[in-house]
């Protein structure tokens, strides 16, 4: 019995510190990302008498090692050290906190024939056709055997369809009163809705205000996605991807239709900017007389 104590509070001190390291560095501390790291180490919540990990954590709790946190999202819960500051992305008042491009993009992209990927070991996300292709890229052959032979590593990414953001769309229409709510209601039986109520939106003043929904709806699909994967990301330390889809303003091949309007491509770029931070907006190449009054000329 006496050993079975000391294996017991062996495990209570590895899990402090697993909680102390993770927080210090601004990382998750979700349970569900503690239990793979203390299992690679050779924890059995089972072998300790525990028919749960959360029931480990709870006694973890009882015995002053560790409080627990409900989470923001899902059924989970944040382990944390009592009286211990946890390290958090630097915040500017008013701005919302920018998830990682890695992830957003992988969520917001529509194209269906690029499947994308969370490397659970890497931290990273890969892109790779839906369908295998001829004379493919080897990265895209070897990612998607990769991810079809270990499924345990590799979790899917379902992005925000077409069909899902109008649906927002439609509910965020809905919730509208008066003039507004019916001129965007007509813009949606469009043979091209959403392009329609992005025009529409922007002449009544309301596209900042959609934005703003787009980007709640997003966040609260991909805080769905991570419970549900039991996944614990930190979403603001940047990651480069594993491979990545061709960029959507990559020059089509000589003879291919255009699939995007002028106007899609002035918003996808808009919407881009929208998500840059300081540094990134600093960077960018803007012809002057788009700056400068006509005055000033």
């Amino acid at each position: 019995m006496a050993s079975a104590e000391v294996a017991l509070d062996d495990w209570y001190r590895r899990l402090v510190e697993l909680v102390r390291a993770q927080a210090s560095t601004g990382r998750s501390t979700r349970s569900a990302g503690l239990k793979p790291t203390l299992q690679a180490h050779g924890f059995d919540e089972r072998a300790l008498g525990f028919p749960s990990f959360r029931a480990f954590l709870v006694a973890a709790e009882a015995a002053g090692c560790v409080k627990l946190e409900p989470a923001p999202t899902g059924p989970d819960v944040d382990v944390v050290i009592p009286g211990l500051e946890v390290a958090s992305p630097p915040t500017v008042p008013g701005q919302r906190v920018r998830v990682r491009h890695d992830i957003w993009r992988a969520f917001v992209d529509w194209r269906s024939q690029w499947a994308r990927v969370y490397d659970r070991e890497l931290d990273r996300v890969g892109w790779f056709p839906s369908r295998p292709e001829p004379n493919e890229r080897p990265e895209y052959s070897g990612l998607r055997e990769a991810a079809n032979s270990h499924p345990e590593r590799f979790v899917p990414i379902e992005a925000a369809s077409q069909p899902l953001t109008l649906q927002w769309i439609t509910e965020f229409t809905g919730s509208l009163q008066g003039g507004e709510q019916n001129t965007l209601a007509r813009s949606l039986t469009d043979p091209q809705p959403i392009r329609s109520f992005i025009q529409q939106s922007q002449a009544l003043g309301l596209y900042e205000r959609w934005t703003e929904e787009h980007s709640r709806r997003v966040r609260e699909l991909i805080g769905t996605w991570t419970a549900d994967h039991g996944l614990a990301l930190d979403l603001h330390v940047e990651r480069p991807a594993i491979t990545s889809a061709p960029s959507r303003r990559q020059p089509a091949r000589s003879g291919a239709p255009r699939t995007e309007s002028l106007d899609s491509l002035r918003e996808l770029v808009c919407r881009s900017v929208r998500q840059m931070s300081e540094a990134e907006l600093l960077r960018l190449a803007i012809p002057l007389e788009y700056v400068l009054d006509d005055r000033t000329l």
